[in-house]
């Protein structure tokens, strides 16, 4: 009879476990959703400032260019280069940013893992090459300026390419971080699942 009582409570125990390991197995999926859903909405800034920039900003650029070639009789070449920069710039920036928010709740952990690194690293290899890119443009546009020999616009351009840069920076450096917490995060989460 004894016998028939431990097998009875043993019996029990497992089944009790196995009920634990499923409402367990639940919550984490739960966890790994919910945790999905807030590094997207962390990562939400990256996709609206792409909207802003290709519908704001860069027909913004086209205009007040236009504009100073017009009135400070900048040549054509330079107006048309600033024009291809600046879309090579954003077009690169939605390709660099394009996960959508069905991609960080649908990915495996993996592979939404090695996107933000790759990201991460695209985006590094860009601003690598921009720098350089803005620093030949700010001498070009120097040069067309001093045609012109107006300090004061010299003086303008001066602290508004110093202006840009500061804000190109903190963009790149708020969206790596984003994406560094991201990656931390997912790390967490495949370290709980093991």
């Amino acid at each position: 009879m004894e016998e028939y009582n431990n097998k009875a409570e043993l019996d029990l125990m497992k089944e009790q476990m196995r009920e634990l390991k499923r409402i367990v197995a639940g919550k984490d999926l739960v966890n790994n959703e919910l945790m999905r859903q807030v590094i997207s909405y962390k990562a939400q800034w990256i996709r609206r400032y792409n909207k802003v920039q290709l519908f704001v900003l860069l027909p913004f650029i086209y205009i007040v260019f236009l504009l100073l070639t017009y009135r400070q009789n900048l040549s054509w070449g330079f107006y048309w280069a600033t024009v291809f920069f600046t879309t090579c710039s954003a077009v690169f920036d939605v390709y660099i940013n394009r996960m959508s928010d069905k991609d960080y709740t649908s990915m495996p952990l993996f592979d939404l893992m090695t996107a933000l690194v790759k990201r991460q690293k695209m985006r590094r290899i860009q601003f690598a090459i921009g720098i350089p890119a803005v620093a030949l443009w700010c001498l070009w546009y120097a040069m067309e300026l001093n045609t012109v020999e107006n300090e004061s616009l010299i003086t303008g351009a001066v602290i508004g390419a110093a202006f840009g840069v500061c804000i190109g920076y903190r963009i790149f450096a708020k969206a790596q971080r984003t994406d560094d917490a991201a990656v931390s995060d997912i790390r967490k989460m495949m370290d709980e699942r093991d």
